[in-house]
């Protein structure tokens, strides 16, 4: 089994409080996948 992770990209939203997410959370999010051997990280556009 292939297991992913989802990044958190958008710094606002209209359900989300501000700041939802920084850069530096992504980055820590994708070396913490990395560090547990997830298949892949993905982010919305």
């Amino acid at each position: 089994m292939k297991v992913s992770a989802g990044l958190p990209t958008g710094m606002e939203g209209l359900t989300y409080p501000i700041p939802f997410s920084d850069p530096e959370a992504v980055i820590a999010i994708a070396v913490a996948a990395e560090k547990f051997g997830y298949h892949s990280v993905w982010g919305n556009d």
